[in-house]
């Protein structure tokens, strides 16, 4: 695997910070909110692909417009929910949630990369 990861790592050109929250308080009316987010995986490298409108359902009534696609090597630390925070290479995004983590097997059954899909948050 070790030519292989040098030549997919050639196309990870965006990187990111990847963070997940770590805790939370509840407000007056009883809601729970994020208190705190930590940074899971620092610098990570992986690569966006734009989507135009597509549209992802968990729950019934619940589609959320997704924007992008990231794939990332496999054993990147990732989940749904996380925060991806872009550090360089991405233009027009900010801030984005992660849904739909599906890691990609190999043809040796090991996992080859991540794909997620990410909303935008800012």
């Amino acid at each position: 695997m070790g030519q292989h990861d040098k030549e997919y790592g050639i196309i990870l050109n965006h990187v990111v910070d990847i963070g997940r929250r770590s805790g939370t308080t509840t407000t007056a009316m009883g809601d729970l909110r994020p208190s705190a987010s930590s940074v899971i995986v620092a610098n990570a490298s992986v690569f966006f692909e734009w989507l135009s409108g597509l549209q992802v359902a968990k729950l019934p009534g619940d589609f959320k417009n997704v924007r992008y696609r990231m794939f990332a090597k496999g054993g990147t630390d990732v989940r749904e929910g996380d925060s991806i925070s872009p550090i360089y290479g991405i233009t027009g995004l900010s801030l984005a949630t992660v849904r739909d983590v599906r890691p990609l097997m190999d043809f040796d059954g090991l996992t080859h990369h991540v794909e997620c899909l990410l909303d935008r948050v800012g």
